[in-house]
């Protein structure tokens, strides 16, 4: 029963240990980088077709950019006796990485000893030595038909890599992002970020944008209370330097103009004399008669509400007053006469009974007893 449950346990181990060793070799063909990934295919291709098969299923031949990159795909790659194809060419006599068109000196390549040296002529492809005892990861030159194995990258940066904010650029074991102005973080997924501004005495400051209240490219609107004007900017943004544009605006109270005190009487005001909502009263010294709204209040337009009253004496206002009905007698005293003229020319010149003014007809307001 012991050898039993021992030979199980050890079974279970075997299991787990070939599904370890599976995952292993699925990573080691596949190339796994966090950066981007590398592909083979088993089957020998010319070199031309080598690379349609990469562009066509990932994304082209591989493009190597560091000793370390190499190093890494002679360790993972399986031996091949044909070895693999790579993504560089020679060009008009000149090697050139096909995957973005950027030429390289010969003297910069990672060539086997004694390459590239063209023995066999147009040798314009190159090929990459995988767990070779000598040269493992160095290059060889070789002609363009001959039949080996495409070695593919599937690249992983994309237009979501970088948020849509910045210049992806692959790594092998990772990549980098080069974020836009106003934009931050690994993925350049977090917007520049401006302090709160300055809350304002007697106003208020609202803000909006499209990453956020106090974000890149964020606007804030600076607004006053009823009775105060705002100096300085109405907006401010949010710029990528993290900075506000201009400075913080003040609100200051309205001002109306100061009165003077009137001729012959004084002025109180409650307050400081000449802000918003002051209010000031107007008096008369004694023998003189205000003439006009005895109080006025400063608006918010800082405008005083009334027009200035003035002190007048009261001999002044009894001449006016005296004057007026004078007048209103006499003017009154005219219109009835020559109101009776006119009747009595109507009566002499004998017109007819119908022409004739009746007595209910006189003009509205005027006495009966004067027209006889």
């Amino acid at each position: 029963m012991r050898n039993y449950k021992a030979s199980l346990r050890q079974g279970s181990k075997q299991v787990k240990v070939k599904w370890i060793l599976i995952i292993i070799c699925d990573i080691l063909m596949t190339g796994y980088a966090l950066g981007w990934t590398y592909h083979h295919s088993n089957e020998h291709m010319n070199w031309v077709k080598a690379r349609k098969w990469c562009q066509d299923t990932y994304t082209d031949l591989v493009a190597i950019q560091n000793w370390e990159e190499m190093s890494y795909l002679n360790k993972t790659l399986p031996q091949k006796k044909d070895y693999y194809w790579i993504g560089i060419r020679k060009i008009n006599g000149t090697w050139t990485w096909v995957g973005t068109n950027e030429t390289m000196e010969e003297k910069d390549g990672f060539w086997a000893q004694q390459e590239p040296n063209n023995k066999q002529e147009d040798e314009d492809c190159v090929e990459i030595y995988i767990k070779r005892n000598k040269d493992g990861g160095n290059w060889n030159d070789e002609k363009c038909g001959n039949l080996k194995h495409p070695l593919c990258f599937k690249a992983q940066c994309n237009a979501t890599s970088c948020s849509n904010r910045g210049e992806c650029t692959e790594t092998i074991n990772n990549y980098t992002c080069k974020c836009a102005l106003g934009f931050e973080g690994p993925r350049c997924q977090d917007a520049v970020r401006c302090e709160s501004p300055t809350i304002l005495q007697h106003g208020w400051v609202k803000c909006h944008g499209p990453h956020g209240n106090h974000g890149y490219r964020s606007t804030c609107t600076f607004r006053c209370a009823k009775g105060f004007s705002l100096e300085g900017q109405q907006e401010s943004n949010c710029t990528a330097s993290g900075e506000w544009t201009g400075t913080t605006p003040v609100c200051k109270g309205v001002d109306c103009i100061d009165f003077s005190e009137p001729e012959d009487g004084y002025v109180n005001c409650s307050g400081p004399s000449t802000t918003f909502s002051s209010t000031c009263e107007f008096r008369c010294s004694k023998g003189f008669l205000l003439l006009g709204p005895n109080k006025v209040t400063c608006n918010a337009a800082g405008i005083w509400t009334g027009r200035r009253p003035f002190c007048a004496s009261f001999m002044y206002v009894a001449a006016a007053l005296a004057g007026t009905t004078i007048l209103s007698t006499s003017c009154f005293i005219c219109f009835c006469l020559m109101h009776c003229r006119k009747r009595k020319n109507t009566v002499q010149t004998g017109l007819p009974e119908e022409d004739r003014t009746q007595p209910g007809d006189e003009p509205e307001g005027v006495p009966l007893s004067l027209t006889a």
